[in-house]
């Protein structure tokens, strides 16, 4: 050790320690500080006057690891100085550390537990100088991790075979039969594989793997050709007009927000002679780094067939996702200020803003039904395409769906308003997404709705009836969809139709709720339930039952508003197969019918109301009287029933009430009484009156018994009487009462009015 009396070299912090203490602290700062060197001045002689210098020396070094076949610097490997801490090699793969003079330790790295190093450390002993070059190789073991995965096509679903990829950084591999890759990696690295070929692009655009510590599996990409034929029945004729149009790069061409690919198509269409589109030019979309360039092809004048556009015939727009789905969407650009929207021979226009929208073609047949749509309808689109066409979105959202029928459209309904073009009433408003409508149209139509996917597809329900939605796009089974509640369902009915499910009397002919319609639902207590994602029920064909009238009665007009009445096998053991059942109006309307093909079966007599869009009556009024009659085809003959109710029942009386629901407790046969050529006659009068009401019947022979019913079910009177009689209700709530007047082979229901 060399003693330099009173010098002191390049001193950082000087330890001076004095007083009686014949041996004074020795006290080394072992802090590691790879951007300066620090000296430390030890007084270690009983002499304070006479310091001592010791000189910390630098250990350094490269840890490097061999990447395809070249030696390259290993980021973060832990360097460990035996007694003295760490170290990490930095981007360079360098470390460096000060020791002490003297220091006498061992040097070892370490690199996540898969690395061996060569030499597996180093040992100093008494350093006395700096020590560069101390360098480590490491070698992986295992040699590497995988990372698989498999390609394949957007067009077919398909695996995709030897195809050459290059995922960047030197990987690269060509899949194999079934179209799967494998890349080789070393460990603990971080890697973002991003396939690259000539015809493809991929989905995603890339993976990226962080720390890899083992084989990794299921990285699959999709594969996208970059080039795809021109879309089916997307074939125009080129007839030496045109207007050009540019999709500018900022047009981001996209369906419901999500971008075009490459290779995808964006065409134009013209209406033609039949009234509907055609494709009067297209143009593949180049991806968005220069314009795609469409050519709108105008009408050959020389030809008789309109094959293309009008001179200032607007400009419909549609893509075609050839990348993806293989499916048209409808387009709406926005066109730069003064551009055309309409044919122009010659013309220009330019595109600055292209997004497309699914739809959801609502298939409506003439008269009454219910409609819904598993879309968010995007109602701020412009009619014909032309913006400054379009209505505002709010009160008039109801008024811009309907308007691609507006020809045939006679009204629509929720449950408590209505949108009636014809008498300028809209109280609807606003579409919601979560109602179903009803609706009437003078043929059968095809509504488009136009939008983007629900966000969320919970359906609400409240106690009693609601007006329900289908929110999905293929079938949804009764008994599965509400599979939680279904001891809170009373009845599902279809709107202007004849089956239902109703679980309380067995009768369940309404098994699947399809895409486009909406239900009359009833529950006893409100929940939510949630539409599924599609299952095997998505293309499921539903063939329509349909009844063929044999009877001599008219066909019942099917209207929104029905009365459901039960009949349970047990009470049809005097019918028998192929036996008609008809309810008929005062005036003699049959207004719903039911053939009873197995008398040990249940079934359900669907009785409509009056359609209050016609001036003629042609179904019940609520609280009219059912008549009923039945007709028994083998023996071409028909007879005068009538039904006693259930009691326990909602709707018992034996009036029409809209969504009424009555079960038949017994069949009564009077072969020989037919509508009103019998001899029993019964009236009461005044009605409306005041509550004062006098009962007179054509027979005083005959005991008749009259029960007098609330809206509610509730009897609120009851007396019996030969020839005639008068009652009081003048105490009684002033309304609608019903009035049931019965004797052994008779019985009638009547309204009668309090004022």
């Amino acid at each position: 050790m060399r003693y330099l009396p009173g010098v002191v070299f390049g001193v950082l912090w000087i330890f001076v320690f004095a007083g009686t203490n014949p041996n004074p602290v020795v006290e080394v700062d072992n802090k590691a500080d790879l951007n300066k060197t620090s000296e430390v001045i030890s007084f270690i002689s009983n002499d304070v006057t006479t310091p001592e210098v010791l000189i910390d020396y630098k250990i350094s070094g490269i840890v490097k690891h061999s990447v395809a076949g070249s030696l390259v610097p290993l980021v973060g490997v832990t360097v460990t100085f035996s007694g003295l801490g760490s170290v990490v090699t930095n981007e360079l793969g360098y470390y460096e550390k000060f020791v002490v003079s003297q220091w006498t330790g061992t040097v070892t790295p370490y690199y996540c537990g898969f690395y061996v190093f060569s030499p597996s450390s180093r040992t100093y002993t008494k350093v006395k100088a700096n020590t560069p070059n101390q360098d480590f190789v490491g070698t992986p073991n295992p040699a590497g991790f995988s990372i698989n995965g498999a390609i394949t096509s957007t067009t077919n679903n398909q695996p995709i075979t030897d195809l050459i990829i290059d995922f960047g950084n030197g990987y690269k591999d060509t899949t194999n039969a079934l179209g799967q890759y494998s890349v080789m990696v070393v460990p603990c690295g971080s890697y973002t594989l991003t396939p690259t070929t000539a015809d493809y692009n991929f989905n995603p655009l890339s993976r990226t793997h962080t720390n890899v510590t083992n084989n990794i599996y299921n990285q699959d990409y999709a594969a996208m050709p970059r080039s795809f034929p021109r879309p089916p029945n997307w074939v125009y004729v080129n007839t030496g007009n045109f207007h050009i149009i540019a999709v500018m790069p900022q047009a981001n061409p996209n369906i419901c927000g999500i971008p075009l690919n490459e290779g995808d198509w964006i065409g134009v269409f013209y209406v033609g002679d039949d009234g509907q589109l055609h494709c009067g030019g297209a143009g593949k979309y180049s991806g968005g780094a220069t314009s795609s360039a469409v050519l709108a092809h105008g009408d050959d004048a020389f030809t008789t067939a309109k094959d293309g556009f009008a001179d200032s015939e607007v400009l419909n727009w549609k893509v075609f996702s050839s990348s993806t789905t293989q499916q048209e969407f409808t387009a709406f650009p926005t066109m730069f200020s003064g551009d055309l929207y309409k044919y122009g021979n010659y013309g220009t226009s330019r595109i600055i803003s292209l997004p497309a929208y699914k739809t959801h073609n609502l298939e409506i047949t003439a008269g009454w039904s219910g409609i819904s749509s598993y879309l968010k309808p995007s109602t701020d689109l412009p009619l014909n395409n032309i913006p400054s066409a379009s209505p505002r979105t709010g009160a008039d959202s109801i008024r811009r769906i309907m308007a691609p029928i507006t020809n045939s459209l006679v009204i629509v309904q929720n449950l408590t308003k209505t949108y009636w073009p014809a008498q300028n009433i809209n109280t609807i408003g606003k579409w919601s997404t979560g109602s179903g409508y009803k609706i009437k149209v003078t043929q059968p139509v095809i509504l488009p709705v136009i939008g983007t996917d629900l966000s969320s597809k919970i359906l609400t329900l409240v106690t009693g009836w609601n007006l329900i939605p289908v929110l999905s796009d293929c079938n949804m089974q009764v008994e599965s969809l509400f599979a939680a509640n279904l001891n809170k369902i009373t009845v599902i009915k279809e709107i202007a139709g004849t089956n239902i499910y109703w679980p309380s009397v067995n009768i369940k002919t309404l098994v699947t709720l399809q895409p486009g319609k909406a239900y009359l639902m009833a529950v006893s207590s409100g929940f939510t339930a949630t539409f599924p994602a599609c299952t095997s029920f998505k293309d499921e064909d539903i063939p329509d039952v349909v009844f063929k009238n044999n009877s001599p009665w008219n066909d019942p007009v099917l209207s929104p508003s029905s009365h459901s009445i039960a009949l349970p096998s047990a009470v049809l053991s005097k019918l028998m197969a192929g036996d008609i059942i008809g309810a008929f109006t005062a005036e003699g309307i049959c207004a719903g019918m039911v053939q009873i093909t197995d008398v040990s079966q249940s079934y359900l007599l669907q009785v409509f109301g009056d359609d209050q869009t016609t001036f003629e009556k042609d179904g019940f009024e609520d609280y009219e009287a059912l008549n009923f009659k039945l007709f028994r085809p083998i023996i071409n003959q028909e007879f005068e029933i009538r039904f006693d109710f259930d009691a326990t029942m909602p709707s018992s009386v034996g009036g029409f009430i809209t969504d009424g629901l009555s079960a038949v407790a017994k069949i009564v046969f009077n072969p020989t009484y037919i509508g009103e050529n019998s001899n029993t006659s019964i009236s009461f009068f005044p009605n409306p009156g005041s509550g004062l009401v006098e009962f007179v019947a054509g027979d005083g022979n005959r005991k008749f018994n009259v029960c007098i019913f609330d809206l509610t079910g509730r009897k609120v009177y009851e007396t019996a009487f030969s020839l005639k009689t008068q009652i009081d209700l003048s105490n009684s709530p002033k309304g609608i009462y019903l009035v049931k007047i019965e004797s052994d082979d008779f019985v009638k229901v009547e309204k009668l009015v309090i004022e």
